[in-house]
Formats: structure tokens, C-alpha cells, sequence
């Protein structure tokens, strides 16, 4: 399922913002947002947000390995990110397969839709309510909002 099917429906979203900043590393709250009590359990979504808090950690560690990567990415004028993807990179796509798994297995079935913190800077988590559809004709047009969902998607 593609993100793209998801931030066009007509759905209401929220912005999971509970940042806290260890650090130079960034966590995000496992607080479980009152927005979700009817969506997905309190455990799924902690265990969730502790997977996505640790691979985060360890792409930010410094290590002997980070280091050398760096060394050698200046030395090669960034060519060799052609080469070999970065401790750091592979991580990042660790972690969004986990939010697509996560979001396949879990969230989806149950009416929520998270979206990867890398695509709004790692500032907030995206959250999108499936079912809960916006009110169309509000005098605000949103610039998200469509006015047909897309098939097999719609909001219950």
C-alpha cells in the first residue's frame, strides 16, 4: 500500500509532536496519544515507538565505524556513497521498513495510518485516522482532503 493512497484520502489526521531530545539524540514519547484509544492497543504502540526510538539510537551512535565512513566519504568528494550506502542510511531504511510493517500488519487493519518521521524532518510522527473522514464542505478546503476516496480505502 503506498503512502501516497493514504495522505490523499479524506481522513483526519493528527501530528504526534512528543519529542524529547537526550543529548544531540532525539526520542520520540511512547506516550500513547488519546487520539488512538479506540484505534490500537497501548502496548502495540509503545512497542512500536521503542523499535523506532532504538534503530534511531543506533544510527546516531559514534562510532569507530561512523568515523571511517565520514573519513572516507570526504576523502572520495561523497563519491563513495555511490559505492556503499552508509551505516547511517541503512538504518533509516530499517526503520522504515519497520513503519510499513508495522503499518501493513497492524495500523491499517485497524483504521490508522503512521507515516515515516523522516519525511516531516524528525520533528513529529504523522498519524492518519482511516476512519474518521473530514467534514466536507466545512468553508475550509483543505489541501489534502479529496472530495472521492480512493477505492477500497474509504473511511468505516
Amino acid at each position: 500500500m503506498e503512502k501516497e493512497e493514504f495522505c490523499s484520502m479524506n481522513a483526519k489526521k493528527f501530528i504526534f509532536k512528543e519529542i524529547t531530545v537526550k543529548r544531540l539524540l532525539f526520542v520520540f514519547s511512547t506516550e500513547f496519544p488519546e487520539e488512538l484509544e479506540n484505534y490500537i492497543s497501548r502496548q502495540l504502540w509503545t512497542e512500536f515507538i521503542n523499535n523506532l526510538n532504538q534503530i534511531y539510537s543506533e544510527a546516531e551512535k559514534l562510532s569507530s565505524r561512523a568515523y571511517a565512513e565520514n573519513i572516507i566519504a570526504l576523502l572520495t568528494c561523497h563519491l563513495s556513497r555511490l559505492c556503499f550506502k552508509s551505516f547511517w542510511t541503512k538504518k533509516l531504511e530499517e526503520a522504515e521498513s519497520l513503519i510499513d510493517e508495522a503499518n501493513q500488519q497492524h495500523f491499517v487493519n485497524d483504521g490508522v495510518y503512521v507515516g515515516n518521521p523522516l519525511d516531516k524532518g524528525f520533528r513529529v510522527i504523522e498519524v492518519v485516522l482511516l476512519d474518521e473522514p473530514f467534514a466536507v464542505g466545512s468553508g475550509k478546503a483543505d489541501k489534502d482532503a479529496i472530495s472521492t476516496p480512493v477505492q477500497g480505502l474509504q473511511p468505516r
